[in-house]
């Protein structure tokens, strides 16, 4: 709660597998139209505090929900905002 807000959550990713397929509609990102409120480290201690513990290594390809509308969100999906110099 001390950091300034440095990322919005933003559908960009393809809904495809690795073999670039379609994937179900339940398995699909969503867009997030909350404003930004989260810095990259703490956004990033609730994506990895959602993951299968068992399933390290294909972390970065899983799925997350937004902390507050949930919202499913991959990695492609966050961006940095950037704050406009005075």
């Amino acid at each position: 709660m001390i950091a300034e807000p440095n990322i919005k959550i933003h559908k960009q990713c393809e809904d495809v597998d690795r073999s670039g397929r379609p994937l179900a509609q339940e398995l699909c990102c969503t867009s997030c139209y909350c404003r930004p409120m989260w810095c990259v480290e703490c956004l990033a201690r609730w994506f990895a505090a959602r993951q299968n513990e068992h399933e390290r290594e294909v972390w970065l390809e899983q799925k997350c929900t937004c902390p507050m509308c949930r919202a499913k969100f991959c990695l492609l999906d966050v961006s940095y905002i950037e704050k406009p110099i005075p």
